[in-house]
């Protein structure tokens, strides 16, 4: 079974530290990125399974990162997370519908229980 490999943009250290332990015991290869434009760079060198994105991180937002991401690649699958309290506050945000944030890729809001629910929910367990 191959190692699923995860990207992980967050610029809040202890946050991304949680988020990284939690992964590595689920024996996914993490990959961390502390602002939106390292998470470009290195979703370019490393093009990870899954892409973690916090809306909120200095230099691109993962909206921002999203964006250019889907440019290229509408496989990928995709969890954006945000303190931001519903849906449509990313939408609106972004210039993109609900209908669009929710096509093609796992993406969800509301913190850290919705990204610990996609991600280690079956659709990704190997």
């Amino acid at each position: 079974m191959a190692i699923i490999k995860v990207l992980c943009a967050e610029d809040d250290r202890l946050m991304r530290l949680e988020m990284k332990e939690k992964m590595t015991a689920k024996g996914w290869e993490v990959i961390e990125a502390v602002d939106g434009k390292e998470a470009l760079v290195k979703y370019k060198k490393y093009r990870p399974d899954i892409v973690v994105l916090d809306v909120n991180m200095p230099k691109r937002s993962g909206l921002e990162v999203l964006q250019l991401i889907r440019v290229n690649d509408l496989q990928t699958p995709v969890v954006i997370y945000s303190s931001l309290a519903e849906e449509k506050d990313l939408s609106g945000s972004t210039g993109l519908s609900g209908k669009e944030l929710q096509c093609g890729s796992s993406i969800r809001t509301g913190g850290t229980v919705d990204w610990e629910n996609c991600l280690f929910g079956d659709r990704f367990d190997g």
